[in-house]
């Protein structure tokens, strides 16, 4: 399978039926790259600048298409507290934004590093960080993200262990 590219993510958020739209979110928030509002993603216009984000947040972004928010979430997110969302909460709403977001990212890493090519990149040995996203064309966040959702699905003394993928740098 090549890179899924930009153009190939815009044809599945239109055949999906989302419409991507672009304008300034860093007005509303210096931060905020993205939302999503069924039928429309909204992303901010400086991500036409970094396309390697603009992959890796618009990926995300139809994950939440295919896996769309439970009531609350994007009040949550439009309040700020997006900012410091925290995976491991336990009180109601955010413990179900957590679970949103992990739908999306799981879809979204899944689309952009499919496991076979993971574990296929994996089995040379451990490799620095700057060649896991240039073999990837992902930002470190979304490879953090990849690795972490492989390490919870795995038993507790079976994970996968960091060491074994990154090299040190000097």
């Amino acid at each position: 399978m090549g890179t899924i590219t930009i153009d190939h993510l815009l044809l599945i958020a239109s055949f999906l039926g989302a419409r991507v739209t672009y304008s300034d979110l860093h007005a509303i928030h210096p931060k905020l790259e993205a939302y999503t509002r069924f039928p429309a993603i909204h992303l901010d216009k400086s991500l036409e600048c970094r396309p390697r984000q603009h992959r890796c947040v618009l990926a995300e972004e139809i994950g939440h298409v295919c896996y769309p928010p439970r009531p609350g979430h994007v009040a949550y997110h439009v309040a700020g507290s997006w900012n410091s969302l925290d995976y491991e909460a336990r009180d109601g709403l955010a413990v179900i934004v957590a679970q949103d977001e992990r739908k999306a990212l799981k879809w979204a890493t899944g689309l952009l590093i499919p496991n076979s090519a993971f574990w296929r990149f994996a089995g040379k040995g451990p490799q620095s960080m700057e060649d896991w996203l240039e073999e990837f064309d992902v930002e470190r966040w979304f490879l953090e993200a990849k690795i972490g959702l492989i390490r919870v699905s795995q038993p507790p003394r079976q994970r996968l262990q960091w060491r074994n993928l990154i090299k040190r740098s000097m």
